[in-house]
């Protein structure tokens, strides 16, 4: 069954980064149901051209953590959308070593703004391009809601993953007045999960979630 907001008109989807087993499964959600979709590529270009063969959406080649090639992708993703982006998807994968001693405080430190910067600019360059009643939805690796089985989070995972909800929850108050809808999904490490995503994000950027915002949703 289609949701409401499926059955009028093609949505417009950005999505970073859209390689890997999570990223395919988000463009393909989003083009199964005839959305016009494009998704950053930084690396696996083989597996980006033969996901945009399958899927017919646009693989544009940019690395996040780079603000030239962002600024460079945005005009792109401008051209190619026309002036109309409604969901704005971030799938930034952490770049954390959990490998790093604890007491290494200057390193953790070091990839925590890493990736804050990469998502808040990715953000700041993007929204621009979106209308009001846009999404944008936040992915955040949770671990496994079981804290008694699961594998410990390191310290810079945790704060990464505290600085990132406080983002997503700032950012819905402030883009409230133009109605587009702020969320994380939280991703626990349960195989049942990835399965889920695709539709649970697909849900989150459909106006049948028009009253969500400002919500961290676990899977």
């Amino acid at each position: 069954m289609l949701l409401e907001s499926e059955n009028k008109k093609s949505r417009h989807v950005l999505i970073a980064e859209g390689t890997g087993s999570r990223g395919e499964s988000l463009v393909r959600a989003f083009t199964d149901r005839g959305a016009t979709t494009a998704f950053f590529c930084r690396d696996r270009y083989k597996e980006a051209l033969e996901l945009s063969r399958e899927t017919g959406a646009l693989n544009i080649k940019c690395n996040v953590f780079n603000r030239n090639s962002m600024e460079f992708a945005a005009d792109v993703v401008k051209e190619f959308m026309e002036d109309r982006l409604d969901t704005l998807v971030c799938n930034i994968l952490p770049e954390l070593n959990r490998e790093q001693p604890a007491e290494d405080w200057s390193k953790d430190r070091e990839s925590i703004m890493k990736n804050l910067d990469a998502v808040g600019f990715y953000l700041q360059t993007m929204l621009p391009l979106m209308g009001e009643g846009g999404s944008v939805i936040v992915l955040l690796q949770s671990g496994d809601s079981d804290w008694e089985t699961s594998e410990p989070m390191s310290l810079a995972e945790n704060m990464l993953q505290s600085a990132l909800k406080g983002m997503i929850q700032s950012l819905a108050r402030s883009l409230r007045d133009k109605r587009i809808r702020v969320n994380g999904l939280l991703l626990s490490n349960r195989e049942e999960a990835e399965p889920k995503l695709g539709g649970t994000v697909r849900f989150l950027a459909s106006r049948d979630a028009e009253g969500i915002t400002g919500q961290l949703v676990q899977i």
